[in-house]
């Protein structure tokens, strides 16, 4: 399998604004491919609270929501993520697997 963006792409897309993590996680601007559902069980998953703001997390937080994030769409392939125009160096069909951020505007 190809090497995976680093945790730190994620980290940036989601600290980029102040919003909770569900909205976060199904906010087409941050994220492509994460509907309602996917996010509902990739935020049970990490063990996280969809009311949880995005700025407040830690460390280990943000690798469990990424970790988990990974697992759900790598086990759901209708479900897989894909990049939208403008992110770069992620954008090729083996890098679906998480879902991709969206370059800021």
């Amino acid at each position: 399998m190809p090497e995976l963006p680093d945790v730190t792409v994620y980290v940036e897309a989601l600290s980029r604004e102040s919003h909770t993590l569900k909205r976060a996680l199904t906010d087409p601007r941050l994220f492509s491919g994460i509907g309602n559902a996917y996010s509902d069980e990739i935020l049970h998953r990490a063990r996280l609270s969809p009311v949880r703001l995005t700025h407040q997390l830690d460390d280990d937080e943000t690798a469990r929501l990424f970790e988990a994030a990974r697992q759900t769409l790598r086990e759901r392939p209708a479900a897989r993520a894909l990049p939208r125009r403008g992110v770069t160096g992620m954008g090729t069909p083996e890098n679906t697997a998480v879902p991709q951020p969206r370059a800021p505007r």
